[in-house]
């Protein structure tokens, strides 16, 4: 790119002010160009590592079955699509809800949303105490409080 460049500088020079550059010149400002991009673009030797604490997803015991959900949410259109995947200690897909919702209130109210659906596959399955994973902790912690939830998502 930076040939490409130094080349269409020197054509414009002849073109507009009638002088022409010398091709070692053209060489030499090319060569000033990579050297000033690698010199902005230098990959530090101090790169942090890669995160070691990576969570993988992992089967349920054997004869149990775990409901994976989560949502994905525009905040502008206040839009959301909603993903529940139950799966059993094989891998296999046992059953799955995929939906959109218009008019939801925040990132909560989705994950109230999605955690329901979950709820409700289980149920329409008759499904007796799945694993249940999701991505919030604020909405698992209240799912599994014992009691009354007088918050806004209740």
């Amino acid at each position: 790119m930076g040939v490409l460049w130094a080349l269409w500088e020197a054509r414009n020079c002849l073109v507009w002010q009638g002088v022409r550059c010398p091709p070692h010149l053209i060489v030499s400002h090319t060569q000033q160009l990579l050297h000033d991009y690698r010199k902005v673009n230098a990959v530090s030797s101090k790169t942090p590592p890669c995160p070691s604490n990576i969570v993988r997803w992992r089967c349920p015991p054997s004869g149990r079955l775990k409901i994976n959900f989560d949502a994905a949410y525009n905040p502008l259109s206040r839009k959301v699509a909603i993903g529940v995947v139950m799966r059993n200690e094989g891998r296999v897909f046992v059953g799955t809800v995929a939906k959109m919702f218009g008019h939801v209130l925040s990132a909560e109210h989705v994950e109230c949303l999605v955690a329901k659906e979950g709820v409700m596959l289980a149920i329409s399955m008759g499904i007796e105490s799945p694993i249940f994973e999701g991505d919030s902790l604020v909405v698992i912690t209240a799912i599994l409080r014992v009691g009354s939830n007088f918050s806004t998502l209740g």
